[in-house]
Protein backbone atom coordinates (compact mmCIF):
# COMPACT_ATOMS: atom_id res chain seq x y z
CA UNK A 1 0.00 0.00 0.00
CA UNK A 2 1.16 3.52 -0.72
CA UNK A 3 2.52 5.50 2.21
CA UNK A 4 0.33 8.44 1.20
CA UNK A 5 -3.28 8.07 2.29
CA UNK A 6 -6.39 10.21 2.15
CA UNK A 7 -9.66 10.00 4.01
CA UNK A 8 -12.87 9.46 2.09
CA UNK A 9 -16.50 8.79 2.94
CA UNK A 10 -19.26 6.90 1.19
CA UNK A 11 -22.69 5.53 2.00
CA UNK A 12 -23.11 1.84 2.71
CA UNK A 13 -25.96 -0.27 4.05
CA UNK A 14 -25.87 -0.90 7.79
CA UNK A 15 -26.03 -4.67 7.38
CA UNK A 16 -22.81 -4.55 5.33
CA UNK A 17 -21.07 -2.52 8.01
CA UNK A 18 -22.29 -5.00 10.62
CA UNK A 19 -20.78 -7.85 8.59
CA UNK A 20 -17.53 -5.93 8.12
CA UNK A 21 -17.35 -5.21 11.84
CA UNK A 22 -18.03 -8.85 12.65
CA UNK A 23 -15.29 -9.94 10.27
CA UNK A 24 -12.94 -7.36 11.76
CA UNK A 25 -13.61 -8.60 15.28
CA UNK A 26 -13.18 -12.24 14.27
CA UNK A 27 -9.89 -11.57 12.48
CA UNK A 28 -8.71 -9.01 15.05
CA UNK A 29 -8.33 -6.41 12.31
CA UNK A 30 -9.72 -2.91 12.11
CA UNK A 31 -12.67 -1.91 9.95
CA UNK A 32 -10.23 0.30 8.05
CA UNK A 33 -7.95 -2.68 7.33
CA UNK A 34 -10.87 -4.82 6.12
CA UNK A 35 -12.13 -2.06 3.82
CA UNK A 36 -8.65 -1.39 2.43
CA UNK A 37 -8.20 -5.10 1.70
CA UNK A 38 -11.59 -5.20 -0.01
CA UNK A 39 -10.76 -2.21 -2.21
CA UNK A 40 -7.30 -3.60 -3.02
CA UNK A 41 -8.79 -6.96 -4.01
CA UNK A 42 -11.54 -5.28 -6.06
CA UNK A 43 -9.02 -3.21 -8.00
CA UNK A 44 -6.71 -6.18 -8.52
CA UNK A 45 -9.49 -8.47 -9.75
CA UNK A 46 -11.00 -5.89 -12.09
CA UNK A 47 -7.62 -4.95 -13.56
CA UNK A 48 -6.97 -8.66 -14.20
CA UNK A 49 -10.45 -9.15 -15.69
CA UNK A 50 -10.22 -6.14 -18.00
CA UNK A 51 -6.75 -7.23 -19.13
CA UNK A 52 -8.09 -10.70 -19.98
CA UNK A 53 -11.02 -9.17 -21.88
CA UNK A 54 -8.61 -6.98 -23.83
CA UNK A 55 -6.47 -10.02 -24.71
CA UNK A 56 -9.59 -11.86 -25.86
CA UNK A 57 -10.66 -8.92 -28.01
CA UNK A 58 -7.21 -8.75 -29.57
CA UNK A 59 -7.36 -12.47 -30.34
CA UNK A 60 -10.81 -12.03 -31.88
CA UNK A 61 -9.67 -9.04 -33.94
CA UNK A 62 -6.73 -11.16 -35.17
CA UNK A 63 -9.16 -14.00 -35.96
CA UNK A 64 -7.25 -16.21 -33.51
CA UNK A 65 -9.94 -18.75 -32.64
CA UNK A 66 -9.81 -22.37 -31.54
CA UNK A 67 -10.38 -24.87 -34.31
CA UNK A 68 -13.38 -27.21 -34.07
CA UNK A 69 -10.94 -30.05 -33.36
CA UNK A 70 -9.36 -28.13 -30.46
CA UNK A 71 -12.80 -27.46 -29.01
CA UNK A 72 -13.77 -31.14 -29.36
CA UNK A 73 -10.56 -32.20 -27.62
CA UNK A 74 -11.26 -29.88 -24.68
CA UNK A 75 -14.81 -31.23 -24.35
CA UNK A 76 -13.52 -34.80 -24.51
CA UNK A 77 -10.81 -34.06 -21.95
CA UNK A 78 -13.36 -32.84 -19.41
CA UNK A 79 -16.06 -35.38 -20.27
CA UNK A 80 -18.49 -32.93 -21.82
CA UNK A 81 -19.04 -35.08 -24.91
Amino acid sequence: MSSSTIATTFRIEKDKIDKIDSLAATTKRSRNWILNEAVTNYISYNNYFLNEVEKGLQDANNKNFATPEEVDNIFKKYGAR
